[in-house]
């Protein structure tokens, strides 16, 4: 279907039920059927339906094919450059292709546009660590925990940034405040132990 032949009003409830239906397939990870009505069902109603766009990445994330996931993350990027969603998929999925400084350009974008997401700051200070960026690594899980504290994963992060920098007293705190939010959080407990028999 060309851009001539797409309707001229956009039945907005229709495609929302659509995004529902696939909501819900996308939560029984049946992800061929989540792509399936996106791509059959609202793109050819709106070929620049965002959401339809990104979800369909994220399905394709899911399934293994990352190439497929790029191009429908872009191609809501290109509908909405600052579509956070979208942009915090690409970011993750460059990561998790190895494609690192890709990656860092995606989430210091990110970082403009929700600059108060914690889980953005976070998600940013592991692919800085992945890149060996220590100090900058650590200046992200800082952030994000001075924006929200109760994140023991963030706690654990900054703890191993901190060891690997050979800051092993400011690691222990970090990995006893993640135990103080959860005292099973089984990485805390086996990297304190590791901290503790170095030090």
């Amino acid at each position: 279907m060309s851009l001539s032949d797409r309707p001229e009003k956009i039945d907005k409830t229709a495609i929302m039920e659509l995004l529902k239906k696939a909501e819900k397939w996308q939560a029984k990870g049946e992800y061929g059927k989540v792509i399936t009505i996106l791509k059959n069902e609202i793109l050819p109603l709106d070929t620049t339906n965002i959401f339809a766009l990104y979800n369909i990445g994220l399905a394709y994330s899911e399934l293994g094919q990352q190439g497929e996931a790029l191009k429908y993350y872009d191609e809501a990027l290109k509908n909405n450059p600052g579509f956070a969603m979208a942009l915090g998929g690409k970011a993750i999925l460059l990561a998790d292709m190895n494609q690192l400084s890709a990656s860092k350009v995606a989430f210091d974008k990110l970082i403009q546009i929700e600059p108060h997401n914690p889980a953005r700051w976070c998600d940013r200070g592991i692919l800085l660590f992945k890149m060996g960026h220590y100090e900058d690594s650590l200046s992200s899980f800082v952030k994000s925990l001075e924006l929200d504290a109760s994140n023991p994963d963030c706690w654990v992060y900054q703890g191993i940034v901190l060891g690997e920098l050979k800051r092993y007293g400011e690691a222990k705190e970090a990995y006893n405040k993640a135990l103080k939010i959860n005292p099973h959080h089984y990485q805390a407990l086996n990297n304190l132990k590791a901290i503790s028999e170095i030090t």
